[in-house]
């Protein structure tokens, strides 16, 4: 009896001792970078703007939403639609500070391309 148990101890430590290096394979396969975020110059001439200077580049917006104490206007052109929010900034004047680019389907569009489409839209 004694040998019996002293062969099974000796398997039981055997098989705790064998090999624990697996490969481990990433969830999910490794993509390139993302694309980088839309260039300053792009939007960069339309942020600080204000309601006034976006009129007179775009016409009249599409819509208008005002909650607050700020101003929501959206312009479109072919295929795109352009929204811009208005805060007001340090003088009180209400100012754009942030515009969101998208084709008519709601997917994310090229934000040079979407602004050329709405001035030539005028």
């Amino acid at each position: 009896m004694t040998r019996f148990l002293i062969i099974a101890a000796s398997l039981t430590l055997a098989a705790c001792g064998g090999s624990t290096t697996s490969q481990v394979r990433p969830a999910f396969p490794q993509t390139s970078a993302p694309p980088p975020a839309p260039t300053v110059q792009a939007f960069g001439p339309l942020i600080g703007s204000s309601a006034a200077t976006l009129a007179a580049r775009f016409g009249e917006p599409a819509l208008r939403i005002a909650e607050g104490n700020s101003l929501m206007l959206q312009y479109k052109g072919g295929n795109c639609v352009l929204d811009a929010y208005l805060y007001p900034g340090t003088s009180g004047a209400m100012q754009v500070t942030h515009i969101d680019t998208r084709d008519t389907s709601g997917l994310p569009a090229q934000s040079a391309g979407c602004i050329r489409a709405i001035e030539q839209r005028r």
